[in-house]
């Protein structure tokens, strides 16, 4: 049996089939270089895995925006330790 990819839209935004998404992503995860980036991802999918989530939409909305803002500004980053800091100026 072949396998097929299938793109679709919905509101403006072009979406694929679950393979294709997971080949993407795939694609994307090789290219992070930023260990704190990979860190927070290895966690969400250890905690998507361990609990059985299911994303609510706002949520997976919220994700797909930092991911988008990391991969527009990949060094755009504060470390965990300088936010207190930062916070407080």
């Amino acid at each position: 049996m072949d396998s097929k990819t299938y793109l679709y839209s919905r509101k403006g935004q072009l979406f694929m089939d679950i393979n294709l998404r997971k080949y993407n992503f795939i694609q994307k995860l090789i290219t992070i270089k930023n260990e704190n980036a990979l860190d927070i991802l290895e966690q969400t999918l250890d905690k998507i895995i361990e609990n059985n989530y299911q994303i609510s939409e706002e949520n997976l909305n919220l994700l797909n925006e930092r991911l988008r803002s990391y991969r527009n500004n990949p060094d755009d980053l504060v470390d965990w330790g300088q936010l207190p800091a930062r916070v407080k100026k």
